[in-house]
């Protein structure tokens, strides 16, 4: 088929929008399409009594008709808006799944407000602020409306946006152009110029746009946002990265994305881009909006793959949940049917429909089922990225400070560490509380459903397996627990799970905090819950012993002590520890992780199950733990439990501990490691910080600034410091070529971690060091 004429060609994408447009508004409810068709007409006029309008803006939207646009905010919202003076605005899209297949009643606005180069900084702050204005009025309405303002001569050039939750930062800009181009709806103002370059010019892009403007296309009436084509090999690495974050909230999404983005990164550097095939089926005159649909084209384009028959399954059904299989009733009768189409022309029969449709009351087996197939193909494709940037050698473009925040986030979601509980990979609103659980002890503590026999789930320790309940939602406050086992009673049982019920409060921790090593943000130490060493005990009358020096044999009243800890990543642990080295362990564990304001702050509780003296205990435990704090600032300390007796040290910044069976021999050892670290301490050229922050298993990076270049101390996985010192060498370069070598080395040799290093910044005022994380803005500078 020949290409259609410009004039056509035009013709076509303005009532493909249009058309979309309508669509948009047929899967909303009345009041979410009220706001679809108020917002480009909120940022044409300006007024103080219109959503947004408090405080002036730049605003006017160029080559749109003005009377319509005010004649909606006259009948919509009762406000007679003057026209604007200006055209500050060149644009206004909604991009991703609105207008398509993928739309949802529970879709979100997703707007660029594409404005005019030359506005100021006061300018862009303002317009900026109108638009958060006009999110939280949304939100009132019922709609999720985020903004994002875009410069076209900046976005010409990468993006330059920081990370946020919303925005990817450097993470992605040619592959987001590359879903813009293909998702988007012009909802007012210039259309795309990249849409009428032909997909088979090879003519370079900017000498394309120039021919077209000599063939008598108006400038003035398209917008340029730039081409996605080629697109740097380093972003596909940070593109799923990217994803992966997102995929913590909506695994379903991320992973049909990472698997074009995988497809993607298999082809390179000869990518067949989407948004392509897109551009190309709008040139041969295709004008039906399904045969046009992003999501229809996603699934023809994985169609032709050689993906194999699990990756395409899963794609598949990732697919029909994002376009709203699993809630059929809530769709326009045409969406529902196109859905019905795509299920058939794959082989599903009913009963696969109505299983997919009723994912959101799964069985818990099944859930996990999915939740290991998911996050292996989430994992396949980022070693698919990481093999990708290895072979190509290309210099990272990504922000190393981002690049660090992001790999601590996914290392807390998705890696298998010792002692460490893992949440589900769950799609969103899946109700997992359960009415009620049986859990029963067969060697292992064990957690069924009433109506079948099978194990759902099993931990060594009870605390264990109620915390892994807790932390993915198994348990809420209607759920029946029911207990199967002579060691515990059911009243025990429902104290523990209310002394934890803070696990089921999920955090999410901000960029700063992921930037920074992880320390306890909360801890619980559960004592003597199966092995209560008291219930045998006599006391006297009015007596008040001492439990961990108890009566002439000196008996130890804690038996078994489980330690629960949730960090400031987010990441929950669980360890169990018994006998006579039980406190000595606790502590070793514990106190590492523990800020100096840990216990002022309240962050560890202590939930003791003892049948005599469970509160005199706790409070001698909670003691113990503070005194240990304290005394390891001044030097080493002993720990006297029992007939037993234990030093703590810190040295380079790790605690150890050794039992006292030999006096003579363990003060010789520890007299040559306070020499070494007295040694260590008064090394001049060796701030403070860096001793401080450095954490067994990162490799920390801390740069200073100086006259002649700057300083370098590097804190290995072992807290080993080496130092180091650059004259001339560009900062952001060597920044890069660390981290090409760490996400090289990851590729090569694949770990349980997603830890990558982290950068910091020390500056020394008035005798004081300061330390900050690495920015893009520091790394810019000389």
């Amino acid at each position: 088929m020949s290409p259609i004429s410009l004039d056509q060609l035009t013709l076509n994408i303005a009532a493909l929008h249009a058309e979309r447009r309508r669509l948009a508004r047929q899967a909303m409810t009345p009041q979410a399409a009220m706001v679809f068709d108020l917002v480009p007409a909120l940022l044409h006029c300006q007024d103080q009594a219109l959503p947004g309008g408090e405080e002036a803006a730049p605003h006017g939207i160029r080559s749109v008709e003005d009377e319509p646009l005010r004649k909606r905010l006259a009948t919509r919202l009762g406000v007679k808006a003057d026209s604007p003076s200006d055209d500050s605005i060149l644009a206004v899209y909604s991009m991703g799944s609105t207008g398509t297949l993928g739309q949802t009643r529970c879709s979100d606005l997703d707007i660029w407000v594409c404005h005019r180069s030359c506005l100021g900084a006061e300018e862009r702050q303002a317009l900026a602020a109108k638009c958060d204005r006009l999110t939280d009025w949304g939100k009132g309405q019922g709609m999720d409306l985020t903004f994002f303002l875009i410069d076209p001569e900046q976005f010409r050039q990468g993006n330059k946006q920081g990370m946020s939750g919303e925005s990817c930062g450097s993470f992605q800009h040619w592959l987001l152009l590359d879903e813009f181009y293909r998702s988007a709806i012009c909802l007012a103002g210039q259309l795309p110029i990249w849409l009428l370059v032909s997909p088979d010019d090879k003519t370079p892009y900017l000498q394309a746009k120039a021919n077209l403007f000599a063939k008598g296309v108006d400038p003035h009436q398209w917008i340029d946002l730039g081409s996605p084509d080629p697109i740097p090999a380093d972003e596909f690495l940070g593109s799923m990265l990217w994803l992966l974050y997102k995929g913590i909230e909506n695994p379903y999404k991320a992973l049909l994305k990472l698997t074009l983005m995988s497809a993607y990164a298999r082809q390179y550097p000869a990518v067949r881009l989407l948004c392509n095939e897109f551009r190309r089926a709008l040139h041969r005159g295709e004008t039906e909006v399904m045969a046009l649909d992003p999501y229809l084209l996603l699934e023809q384009y994985l169609r032709e793959l050689d993906l194999g028959p699990v990756e395409l399954d899963t794609a598949r059904t990732c697919l029909y949940f994002k376009c709203g299989g699993d809630n059929l009733l809530e769709l326009p009768a045409n969406h529902a049917q196109a859905l019905a189409d795509l299920a058939q022309s794959w082989g599903w029969d009913q009963a696969k429909r109505e299983q997919l449709q009723d994912h959101r009351h799964w069985p818990l087996a099944e859930l996990q089922e999915w939740h290991l197939r998911l996050r292996e193909q989430m994992l396949a494709g980022l070693h698919e990225a990481r093999e990708l940037f290895r072979r190509t050698g290309t210099v990272s473009r990504l922000c190393p400070i981002e690049l660090t925040v992001l790999s601590r986030k996914l290392d807390a979601a998705f890696a298998e560490k010792p002692n460490k509980l893992q949440q589900l990979c769950l799609p969103p609103r899946v109700e997992m509380g359960q009415p009620s659980l049986v859990i029963r002890k067969d060697g292992q503590w064990q957690l069924a459903c009433p109506q079948s026999a099978k194990t759902l789930y099993q931990c060594q320790e009870l605390p264990g397996l109620l915390a892994w309940c807790l932390l993915n939602g198994l348990i809420s406050s209607h759920t029946e627990l029911q207990l199967e086992s002579d060691s515990l009673s059911l009243d025990s049982l429902d104290s523990l799970c209310r002394s934890m019920a803070w696990l089921g409060e999920k955090i999410d921790p901000a960029h700063q905090i992921l930037a920074q090593p992880a320390q306890l943000e909360r801890a619980q130490i559960i004592i003597n819950l199966e092995q209560d060493a008291t219930r045998d005990i006599k006391l006297k009358r009015g007596q008040v012993p001492n439990p961990l020096m108890f009566g002439e044999e000196k008996e130890v009243l804690v038996g078994e002590l489980t330690l629960v800890v949730r960090n400031t990543w987010g990441e929950c642990t669980v360890q169990t520890f018994r006998g006579n080295h039980a406190l000595a362990e606790l502590l070793l564990a514990l106190l590492p992780l523990m800020p100096g304001d840990s216990l002022q702050a309240k962050r560890v509780h202590i939930h003791c199950f003892a049948s005599q003296l469970g509160e005199t205990i706790a409070h001698k435990v909670l003691d113990l733990i503070a005194a240990a704090q304290a005394r390891l600032t001044q030097g080493p300390w002993t720990l006297c439990v029992g007939n037993g007796k234990w030093v703590f040290w810190y040295h380079a910044g790790e605690l150890h501990w050794q039992e006292m069976t030999d006096p003579l021999a363990f003060y010789a050892a520890l007299s040559a490691a306070k020499l070494e670290q007295h040694s260590h301490s008064k090394d001049p050229s060796v701030p403070a910080p860096v001793y401080a922050h450095a954490l067994c298993g990162l490799v920390q990076f801390f740069f200073i600034n100086r006259e002649d270049g700057y300083s370098l101390y590097v804190s290995n996985e072992q807290n080993q410091i080496s130092y180091y010192h650059y004259p001339a060498m560009d900062k952001a370069n060597l920044v890069n070529l660390i981290s090409r070598f760490y996400t090289q080395k990851e590729s090569l040799c694949p770990s349980a971690t997603f830890n990558l290093p982290q950068y910091y910044e020390l500056v020394e005022k008035e005798g004081h060091w300061q330390m900050q994380p690495l920015t893009t803005s520091a790394l810019s500078e000389p």
